[in-house]
């Protein structure tokens, strides 16, 4: 083949090429245009405009923010000095980096961490190596309590047996319960004592700070009914926290330990294997 038939063959192809790029490209529907950027129609929200009902106001904002995004990125890397776009140009590239290996690292460590639980020793060890960092900043309280309406028959038998609770008591209850219009049982859980006038809303205003800081058995009766409540154990602001009361908050500590952990032997484990392989290579 001589040069010449070369040169016309090659001219032939590039514009075929060149002809098969606009068809294809004229197959899509523009719908804006800043300087060689195209916006299409197919480039839209689609979820988004499915939602509504009249699209028309959504497209044309969309195209305008479109455009206004494209012609100020245009005169920013016209204006801006090549030194301060090479460091825009870094950071993303860093950020880019950082995103991918992140979502690796995280599905890696979750997949380790799957059956990891801290166990019970654990957990008393760290919190009696730091009890000075677990002082409260809020009063606690340990209760049970029961809210009835003021039509509801043999209240004298329920207060009776909800300031006993003996375990007779306690299925006695437990059978009442639903005619019950708020209540629980349980005081064995520390509760913040400000949640505990939440719960009471306006009968809460008949209850006094110094009641729940010194009494143990409260009886409020108004026109709606009578609430019950008995208090079992409190603590007090800076006070020495339960370890019940910051269980989580501990469970939560040894678990972002152990993710340190864990992602060091990680970075280890990847470094070694590279070596190994002959995937990475370090040139003296």
């Amino acid at each position: 083949m001589n040069k010449n038939t070369y040169i016309v063959l090659t001219t032939i192809f590039l514009l075929l090429q060149s002809c098969t790029f606009l068809e294809r490209n004229n197959e899509k529907k523009p719908l804006a245009k800043v300087g060689s950027n195209f916006l299409y129609e197919e480039d839209l929200p689609k979820e988004k405009l499915g939602q509504l009902s009249d699209s028309t106001l959504f497209v044309n904002k969309y195209i305008d923010e479109w455009a206004l995004k494209e012609i100020l990125m245009e005169k920013a890397r016209f204006n801006l000095p090549s030194l301060e776009q090479e460091k825009f140009d870094q950071l993303i590239q860093n950020y880019k980096y950082e995103l991918y290996i992140k979502a690796y690292k995280d599905a890696l460590l979750a997949n380790r961490l799957t059956e990891y639980k801290p166990k019970e020793q654990e957990i008393k060890s760290y919190y009696e190596a730091h009890k000075e960092t677990f002082r409260l900043n809020e009063n606690l309280l340990k209760l049970r309590f029961i809210e009835l309406s003021s039509n509801l028959f043999n209240t004298d038998e329920i207060k009776k047996a909800f300031f006993s609770f003996q375990t007779e008591d306690q299925i006695f209850l437990e059978q009442r319960s639903l005619e019950f219009k708020n209540y629980s049982l349980n005081d064995s859980l520390w509760v913040k004592e400000i949640d505990v006038l939440k719960q009471f809303n306006e009968k809460a205003k008949r209850i006094s700070p110094n009641e729940l800081a010194l009494q143990n058995k409260l009886i409020i009766e108004d026109s709606l009914g009578y609430l019950f409540i008995k208090i079992e154990d409190r603590k007090k602001i800076k006070e020495q926290a339960p370890i019940n009361y910051v269980k989580p908050t501990i469970e939560q500590i040894l678990l972002n330990k152990k993710k340190i952990e864990l992602e060091k032997k990680i970075d280890k484990e990847v470094l070694e294997y590279a070596i190994e392989t002959n995937e990475y290579q370090k040139f003296n």
